[in-house]
């Protein structure tokens, strides 16, 4: 590989188009970071070949926009009622005002360019202190290890060289979300151990991204989605103007020694600094061949709940043994790639089943910033209106050494719902439970048909589980997106459960149908005519009507136990 000096070629952010972009007319295209503000309200949503890149890019421009206006929150005068005008009188315009944005960007330009002498999200001259540096894939966080290709989507001949474009997506991703394990020590970093580089004990050894996954509310085009994430106050505690909390571009330039430290706020976090790296582009093709990757900021996942707003919170008593402190630690939540984002409805809601909340308000930033905005919201229009949160994230295996899936997901949920105290919240979250409650009982039915056939050991039928999941999937996004007011909630809610318990039949009067078993063998007392009853029995007990409306009656776990 034939390296060049950061200086003889340049490829700045601000000003080439690196952002894939979906446009309001259906279109592509390819943007700047400062035509991304420019287009903004024409642009639907950051796009790309993984849609992990939208959270990323989105989480830049978050940053860029903070520092924008940092100044605002930077003063004795600035109050959670000046500061939501603020955010009034520029939503209020449709679309950002680069009047105010220009000459920011003019001040920090050259830190925005890939290979300048202080690259952006890079250290300058960064090597390797035994090695060379590693061939691009490296740094692209879904390319597998020359013997892991055999269920990849990508091409086992691998990139030789990245465009530029392609290199500062990968590089943003790199930062956020790129694996655990051990890494090639760098010239310059101290913590070495037998020839390699680990992240402190007890830190977080991924990009700060993959620790949270990230939750963020999505907007009608690219300038609602930056407005409605742009979180100005919470819980009385301005994050705006915070002192010293900075991006990466306005700090001193880093050198490739690993820092332990603590955010500031949520510019600090927005780009966090998780890895050392170094692109080395080529030459002659003007791509990017190589990179130098070693670890650079690092801190616990644990109590950023004041600077990181892109995730809900649990508390966590093993993290307080593991830890040692007094108090018990809030621990972000990830999304689950095995699971819907409607199924985690309670923890994105902050509202448990049982209506506790213990450990204060745990949702994350930008919901609990999404109910301020509607509390406050002088049009009446906007009730009962569906407002998208998407939830994106990636699963790591292996001690968070490797990337083993990558979570995109999203629910419209009726606004009302971001108003923990409605009683809407708690029955939807109900709702959720009893579905939960229900889809177990199919899957103890299939076992008890297998049993009445004479199965020594019946087993969970993953597949009946993920049927049920699906059919009831399009009946939860539907019933979420539009809830009813609350002096029709019973009879919604009841309508909703009639749909659940149909779904739910159905599926087992096609698994006796289709599988193959006698309807009149018995075994260990039962058939597959009682297995149904009890199920049914079941679905009544979980789904029965509430409000004195005409419907399925209550039914005991005794003669649930008396039909079998």
């Amino acid at each position: 590989m034939t390296e060049i000096s950061s200086q003889s070629i340049h490829f700045n952010l601000l000003d080439e188009p690196w952002v894939p972009v979906l446009l309001l007319d259906g279109t592509t295209d390819e943007v700047s970071l400062r035509d991304l503000f420019v287009r903004a309200h024409q642009i639907r949503s950051v796009s790309g070949d993984i849609a992990l890149e939208r959270i990323a890019i989105l989480r830049l421009a978050l940053a860029v926009f903070y520092c924008v206006y940092w100044q605002a929150g930077d003063s004795e005068l600035a109050t959670e009622g000046s500061l939501t005008d603020l955010w009034n009188q520029l939503f209020s315009c449709g679309r950002f005002e680069m009047g105010d944005i220009d000459p920011y960007l003019s001040d920090v330009h050259d830190r925005f360019d890939l290979f300048g002498p202080e690259p952006f999200y890079q250290v300058a001259d960064l090597a390797y202190a035994a090695k060379d540096p590693d061939p691009i894939s490296e740094l692209i966080i879904d390319m597998p290890k020359p013997d892991k290709f055999l269920f990849s989507m990508r091409s086992n001949h691998g990139p030789v060289g990245l465009t530029c474009d392609e290199a500062a997506r990968c590089l943003l991703l790199a930062q956020a979300y790129d694996p655990a394990g051990i890494k090639s020590p760098v010239v310059g970093y101290r913590d070495v151990k037998g020839g390699k580089a680990y992240p402190p004990k007890g830190m977080l050894g991924t990009g700060w991204c993959g620790s949270i996954g990230g939750l963020y509310i999505e907007g009608e085009n690219l300038f609602e989605t930056i407005m409605r994430n742009w979180v100005l106050f919470l819980n009385g505690k301005k994050l705006l103007g915070i002192d010293g909390d900075l991006p990466p571009w306005e700090r001193p330039a880093p050198n490739a020694e690993m820092v332990v430290r603590e955010p500031v706020g949520p510019i600090d976090l927005l780009t966090w600094q998780s890895r050392r790296i170094r692109l080395v582009p080529d030459e002659k093709t003007l791509t990017v061949r190589g990179v130098v990757i070693c670890y650079g900021d690092a801190t616990r996942a644990a109590d950023k709940y004041d600077s990181e707003l892109m995730t809900s919170w649990r508390e966590s008593k093993e993290q307080q043994k593991k830890l040692q402190t007094a108090h018990v630690p809030l621990m972000p939540i990830a999304p689950d790639s095995s699971k819907a984002l409607w199924r985690g409805l309670s923890s994105l809601l902050g509202v448990s089943r049982d209506g506790v909340t213990s450990g204060g308000d745990l949702r994350s930033g930008v919901v609990r910033w999404a109910d301020h905005l509607e509390r406050i919201s002088a049009d009446d229009t906007v009730r009962h209106r569906p407002v998208r949160v998407r939830a994106q994230g990636v699963v790591y295996g292996t001690q968070s050494s490797v990337i083993i899936d990558m979570v995109d997901d999203y629910i419209d949920l009726d606004a009302t719902l971001f108003h923990r105290d409605a009683e809407g919240v708690s029955a939807a979250i109900e709702m959720v439970a009893q579905a939960e409650d229900s889809v177990r009982a199919l899957v103890r039915f299939v076992q008890n048909v297998q049993t009445a056939n004479g199965a020594d050991q019946p087993v969970a039928d993953e597949g009946v589980r993920e049927c049920a999941y699906d059919e009831l999937d399009g009946i939860f996004r539907r019933r979420l997106a539009h809830c009813a007011p609350e002096n029709e909630l019973d009879e919604f809610c009841n309508a909703w459960r009639d749909e659940i318990r149909v779904a739910l039949d159905r599926i087992a009067v096609s698994y006796l149908a289709s599988s193959g078993f006698s309807a009149f063998r018995e075994s260990e007392r039962m058939t597959s005519g009682r297995a149904i009853a009890m199920f049914r029995a079941s679905l009544a007990k979980y789904l029965a009507h509430t409000g004195g409306a005409d419907g399925a009656a209550s039914v005991t776990d005794e003669q649930v136990e008396e039909v079998g």
